[in-house]
C-alpha cells in the first residue's frame, strides 16, 4: 500500500495526510494502479473498459473519476481565475487549440459546430 505520512501543523497542532488536496486524498488504492486507472481512462474513456483492463471494479474507476475529477476542476478554476484576455486574444487561444488537435476551420465547420 502507499506509505503516506501523517503531519502535525506546529501552530494549531492538528494532523494531515501529506497528500490532502491532491488527487489521491479520499482514494485507496495503490498509487500505480490508480495511475493505471486514470491513463486507461484518459486512454479509451470508457469507465467499464477501464475497469475491465485494471481488473478493479466498475464503481470503483467511476469513484476515482469522480473524486479527482473535482480536485481537477478546482485546480482549473484556480489557474483560470482573473485572466485579463481581451476578444482577440481569445480567438488566438482558440485558433492555436484547434490547431494543436488537427482540426481546420472546415472541419469544424463541416461536424456543424458552433462557436
Amino acid at each position: 500500500m502507499n506509505q503516506v505520512a501523517l503531519l502535525r501543523c506546529r501552530t494549531c497542532k492538528k494532523t494531515f495526510s501529506e497528500n490532502r488536496d491532491t488527487p489521491f486524498f479520499e482514494l485507496r488504492l495503490p498509487y500505480e494502479k490508480l495511475y493505471q486507472v486514470l491513463t486507461a481512462l484518459v486512454r479509451c474513456g470508457s469507465i467499464r473498459g477501464t475497469a475491465d483492463t485494471v481488473g478493479v471494479d466498475k464503481n470503483t474507476v467511476m469513484r476515482i473519476l469522480r473524486v479527482d475529477g473535482e480536485k481537477m476542476k478546482e485546480f482549473n478554476e484556480f489557474m483560470l481565475r482573473n485572466l485579463k484576455m481581451n476578444q482577440a486574444q481569445c480567438d488566438e487561444f482558440w485558433t492555436f487549440v484547434r490547431t494543436k488537435r488537427g482540426e481546420s476551420s472546415m472541419t469544424r465547420a463541416g461536424r456543424g459546430t458552433s462557436r
